[in-house]
């Protein structure tokens, strides 16, 4: 449990380094969803909340680990980082099997914040105009079930979204092998 640390003060964080209202609205959507799913799976609802709030923050801006972990704790700088992609690796692919590794050592708290991230945007495939990075987002999905499917296989929303998954592969006629 975060002892002391509000949603201001990540609401505070959140605008000093995203500019972006299309990301702020994602990462409301999603921490929105964490604080739900965390009731619902007796995860701690702050925790959850911020870590969902955060989790583009290191991806998409210049914060820093340290700075997450100084005002918000461990667990939720843990969470961030393990829902981080390593901009250094440049292959895609390698880039996902390692946040899938990264992710793994975070435990099944960190897959369910990125399984919510996924289903955020999901639906902002269908605006990809070029077929292979059609295919490329379309084989993210498909490998992100595939490796979480142990671990979260018993909960609705991995249903929900595998549900989704195909559905949109479906609609766009792409077809990953």
């Amino acid at each position: 449990m975060i002892i002391g640390v509000t949603r201001e003060e990540a609401w505070e964080l959140l605008n000093e380094y995203v500019k972006s209202k299309s990301l702020v609205k994602h990462c409301l959507s999603v921490e929105a969803a964490m604080r739900a799913y965390a009731k619902k799976y007796n995860g701690d609802i702050e925790e959850w909340g911020i870590a969902g709030f955060l989790h583009d923050l290191l991806e998409d801006t210049d914060c820093k680990l340290e700075e997450i972990r100084k005002e918000f704790g461990e667990k939720v700088a843990m969470f961030v980082s393990a829902c981080t992609f390593d901009r250094n690796i440049k292959d895609y692919k390698e880039r996902w099997r390692r946040l899938i590794s990264n992710l793994k050592q975070a435990g099944r708290d960190a897959f369910i914040i990125k399984l919510v991230d996924q289903m955020d945007n999901l639906p902002y495939y269908i605006l990809i105009s070029d077929d292979e990075k059609k295919r490329e987002v379309m084989w993210k999905h498909k490998f992100f079930i595939d490796e979480c499917r142990n671990d979260l296989k018993e909960l609705p929303i991995f249903k929900h979204y595998e549900k989704m998954v195909n559905n949109y592969e479906k609609y766009t006629n792409i077809c990953i092998n």
